[in-house]
């Protein structure tokens, strides 16, 4: 677990087991072929960034 969260550009030293986990379900859609992801957050947060850094067949749309 340590090294997918270590892997996604976080430090696994500053998250608890359940924060963990959730971490660990953004990356959901890349082993799942039918799920979807939508994250809500302002510009400059990083929603894209994990994606981009962990798959290359990820599409990811510019918000409108």
């Amino acid at each position: 677990m340590n090294l997918l969260i270590r892997t996604m550009g976080y430090d696994e030293n500053k998250y608890a087991r359940r924060q963990k986990m959730l971490l660990l379900t953004r990356l959901t859609p890349i082993v799942e072929p039918r799920v979807n992801l939508i994250e809500l957050a302002p510009k400059g947060t990083g929603k894209s960034y994990v994606f981009s850094q962990c798959h290359l067949r990820i599409k990811t749309d510019p918000p409108t």
